[in-house]
């Protein structure tokens, strides 16, 4: 009798943890693009904080982690300062296109027994468009899109 208590409980749990993926890849009107330069000079000021930002990629590295899931880091440049961002996927752009990333910034974070060290881990990355007025407009890239089909 106890296990048939504790086991809707535990499938409400799940159930509550699920992420809307309509929901986890867009934008909201309130974020704002900042400048590479802006987070670069104050770090510790945007731990943890979720923003866009838009530069010039370089060096891209294609990896897969050890579960089996493709990812790729990206170095954006916007003048002399640059971010690194991190994102599932397959990168649909190649070294020197614009882009435009979202998503959270950490100074360091812990997975799978590995730190990482001051990233973007984006939600959604796109070749950039034309000027937004300070605010995103992000959609889900292609390579996000495959990597749910699969």
């Amino acid at each position: 009798m106890r296990g048939w208590a504790v086991l809707p409980l535990c499938v409400l749990a799940a159930g509550a943890r699920a992420a809307d993926p309509a929901t986890e890849n867009s934008s909201t009107p309130e974020e704002k693009f900042l400048s590479i330069a802006e987070v670069a000079a104050d770090k510790k000021a945007f731990h943890e904080r979720e923003f866009c930002v838009a530069g010039k990629s370089s060096t891209i590295f294609k990896k897969y982690s050890r579960k089996g899931n493709h990812y790729y880091t990206v170095w954006l440049q916007e003048g002399g300062a640059k971010l690194k961002v991190f994102a599932f996927g397959f990168p649909d752009f190649k070294e020197g296109d614009l882009l435009e990333a979202c998503g959270k910034f950490s100074l360091e974070k812990w997975v799978s027994g590995r730190v990482f060290y001051e990233e973007l881990a984006a939600r959604s990355v796109r070749k950039a468009g034309p000027a937004r007025a300070g605010e995103a407009d992000v959609s889900v890239s292609s390579a996000a899109r495959k990597a749910a089909r699969h």
